[in-house]
């Protein structure tokens, strides 16, 4: 966000658990096909 619109901020803490992480890993896949 910050690069598309100057003076904005987006915080992200990142991902506790494991499995979340894996989740949003094979959810972004289905896009690269």
């Amino acid at each position: 966000p910050k690069a598309m619109i100057k003076g904005t901020k987006m915080a992200f803490p990142g991902l506790k658990k494991d499995e979340d992480l894996a989740n949003v890993i094979a959810y972004l896949k289905q896009f690269s096909k």
